[in-house]
């Protein structure tokens, strides 16, 4: 199965990807793209962190956050991601957006290949297509041989 999409990886997870027959949704602005990045990079980093470093963290963010009169107690976590946003060394919005424009381009449509199993674990390629057009891409992948489409399943699994 390839899956068509404009932009990076994680426009499909906002829902603006394309299907046969689907109209595409506007694109989110520049600013609400730079946000996704935000939050995305604290979820990694809360998401890598031990169990005992959180806690520390988040000992510190809640003092940081008691300071400036903004903890929430009915929402603890939201101190935690405020803190991390102020201590994580991310590009501010105009050095990220200049990166974005220059490494991702505008109106480039790029696919991979996901593929499924029986239990339905997703195992998928990167980036393989990068073309003007869906119809393209999708001649493009109806035009692999089996044994490619092979070759592409074995690169994305796990060694």
């Amino acid at each position: 199965m390839s899956e068509l999409k404009r932009g990076g990886r994680d426009d499909l997870r906002h829902g603006w990807r394309r299907g046969p027959g689907q109209p595409l949704h506007p694109p989110p602005t520049l600013k609400q793209r730079y946000q996704w990045y935000r939050e995305r990079q604290l979820s990694m980093l809360l998401s890598v962190l031990p169990r005992e470093a959180v806690r520390s963290l988040y000992g510190q963010a809640r003092e940081w956050a008691g300071q400036r009169g903004e903890h929430e107690s009915k929402d603890p976590m939201a101190s935690l991601r405020r803190y991390c946003s102020e201590i994580l060394p991310l590009p501010p919005f105009h050095v990220w957006a200049a990166d974005f424009q220059r490494n991702r381009g505008g109106d480039v449509w790029r696919g991979y290949m996901l593929f499924r199993d029986g239990a339905g674990t997703r195992f998928s390629t990167a980036d393989i297509f990068c073309e003007d057009s869906a119809r393209t891409i999708r001649e493009r992948f109806l035009a692999f041989e089996p044994d490619t489409l092979r070759a592409f399943l074995r690169s994305s699994l796990p060694s």
